[in-house]
């Protein structure tokens, strides 16, 4: 399927205090690099993207930088940025695996504002909807660098089973969750 940056840059650069934006490939991961003139609500620019845009064309998370490096002759330098935009931030570290059900826990009651999750707790029984779900996978990724696809928590929505498909986001060597594809 075909990936558009400049339609993916033209949503990008709609959002407010956006001043600048480049969309790249970096490895296997798509990456919208931004620079503003204020703060900049990632988690929230990207839940509206992902109900804008195909799958295929929602970055995989959105880079924001002061500036952008510039080569000698005062353009983007497209490889620095590459570069920047490859780097896993530290505090993205996969979780240890002890520690992940009561990350996931945490992260599922903040995004729908629910008390007590249980292995047989329904995303969507709890209110969770489209959004909520953009908001989860948005927020897994940004502490923990697993890219949990909507589809997955789609298919997926008792808690026990949204663990399981993480799990095997998170195993070396791992296998594709199911409905992702």
């Amino acid at each position: 399927m075909r990936i558009g940056p400049g339609e993916i840059g033209a949503h990008l650069a709609a959002a407010p205090s956006v001043t600048d934006v480049r969309v790249l490939r970096a490895g296997d991961r798509l990456v919208g690099c931004l620079t503003a003139n204020g703060p900049v609500d990632t988690g929230r620019l990207l839940c509206d993207l992902r109900m804008g845009l195909p799958a295929t064309m929602t970055p995989d998370e959105l880079l924001v930088l002061p500036e952008f490096p510039l080569t000698a002759g005062g353009k983007v330098d497209m490889q620095a940025l590459r570069e920047l935009a490859a780097a896993r931030p530290a505090d993205a570290a996969a979780p240890d695996p002890d520690d992940l059900v009561p990350l996931l826990r945490r992260v599922w009651q903040e995004v729908l504002g629910a008390t007590e999750i249980d292995g047989n707790s329904d995303f969507f029984a709890l209110g969770g909807d489209s959004l909520p779900a953009a908001r989860l996978a948005a927020t897994l990724h940004r502490e923990t660098a697993v890219r949990c696809r909507l589809r997955t928590i789609f298919a997926h929505p008792r808690f026990d089973d949204h663990v399981e498909q993480v799990q095997l986001l998170l195993a070396p060597g791992g296998r594709t969750p199911i409905g992702v594809p």
